[in-house]
């Protein structure tokens, strides 16, 4: 019936399907509703306000392992202290403010030359922005500053 073995090999293959993918993806799909149903339904059964609800901060240790911290993740109404930054160099205000919890900071030059802050332990901060204070975690903190010899205008 087939004039070569090529021409076996090439119909033998069209002829059999392949569904394992569509298989193992429908699997995939049913266990992670599976995660979502049984993660809200362990919510659900104890309220907000419960503090037995709240992640043990510390996580128990592997045999002989000692204890690491385990963070939840932030929620948008998280807040922290945002510490007065003005004054120093531009390198510790972004640590500190990574410290107090903010992820988001960004920075410009406080003179008019629109130069770029490379080296940033030898930039100072002149302003920042929002102001020293209890702030949402989410907000971007904004400082501009010049190079650590210069006077911060204004």
């Amino acid at each position: 019936m087939y004039d070569d073995q090529s021409a076996r090999d090439a119909s033998a293959k069209t002829t059999t399907p392949h569904r394992t993918g569509v298989g193992v993806g429908a699997v995939l799909v049913l266990i992670a509703a599976g995660a979502v149903a049984y993660d809200s339904a362990s919510a659900s059964s104890a309220g907000p306000e419960d503090p037995s609800a709240r992640p043990n901060p510390v996580a128990a240790p592997a045999s002989g392992s000692p204890a690491r911290e385990v963070r939840p993740s932030p929620t948008l109404t998280d807040t922290a202290l945002l510490p007065d930054l003005v004054g120093t160099s531009l390198q510790q205000a972004r640590a500190a403010t990574e410290k107090a919890g903010f992820s988001l900071s960004a920075s410009r030059d406080a003179t008019d030359q629109a130069r770029v802050q490379i080296a940033e332990h030898a930039w100072k901060v002149c302003a920042q922005n929002p102001l020293p204070g209890t702030h949402p975690i989410s907000v971007k903190v904004e400082f501009t500053a010049v190079k650590r010899e210069e006077t911060c205008p204004g």
